[in-house]
């Protein structure tokens, strides 16, 4: 027998409790995601996405940013507040390596590295099968500090271990960039589609009304 052949879309469809009307959610499906921000013809890689497979956790990575050192650290911020100061330094943790951040199933978070950072810094948050929303968020400030993709690998097709999507630019590269990323069930999103279909890639708008571009992505 042959072997199914991969899709690198995953369509789950669902019938609405109300209308009894079929609709479909479609997303992305991969092991590994590699986020590119693309300004005119040139294309840096920002930060991937992991789904490891031996236990469900979802890990976030920023292995082509050129600097090493830095903090990481736990911080409350006020709720409600626009402009809040925080140190990085009181409960931080000095690194000379790249680490990732880490959302286990059972809802253990910390950032650590594999053989080469223990974990210093974690706290408990909602395990994966309760959350539904943000879960991280990615602030980047100089993107000529991160790497350009390659010819050839970065540009395969998406692949079951691997794949790249890219957010695309105007000609002017920002000063700074926020990806986020949120945790919810299909059965969530396919509100959202009506009687017809969505994602994977869908526009989502802002509290101040303005649309981002987003991608749906999901594991295996």
């Amino acid at each position: 027998m042959a072997s199914d052949k991969f899709s690198p879309v995953l369509e789950v469809g669902f019938v609405q409790s109300s209308s009894r009307a079929r609709a479909y959610v479609r997303r992305f499906q991969a092991r590994r995601f590699v986020f590119t921000i693309r300004v005119g013809s040139v294309r840096r890689k920002v930060v991937q996405v992991l789904f490891i497979k031996s236990d469900g956790s979802l890990c976030v990575s920023f292995p082509y940013f050129d600097v090493t050192d830095g903090i990481a650290s736990m911080l409350c911020l006020p709720a409600g507040l626009r402009q809040a100061e925080v140190s990085l330094l009181t409960h931080g943790k000095l690194t000379s390596r790249r680490v990732k951040y880490v959302h286990h199933p059972d809802g253990e978070v910390h950032f650590s590295q594999t053989g080469r950072v223990r974990t210093a810094s974690s706290k408990k948050s909602l395990p994966l099968a309760e959350a539904e929303g943000h879960v991280f968020s990615l602030y980047v400030q100089g993107l000529s500090h991160f790497q350009q993709t390659q010819l050839g690998k970065d540009d395969l097709p998406p692949k079951l271990k691997r794949t790249v999507l890219d957010f695309r630019l105007d000609n002017s590269t920002p000063e700074a960039i926020k990806i986020s990323g949120r945790w919810y069930e299909a059965k969530t999103l396919v509100t959202r589609a009506g009687a017809g279909t969505y994602g994977p890639t869908a526009p989502a708008q802002r509290p101040d009304g303005s649309v981002v571009p987003t991608f749906l992505i999901g594991p295996p």
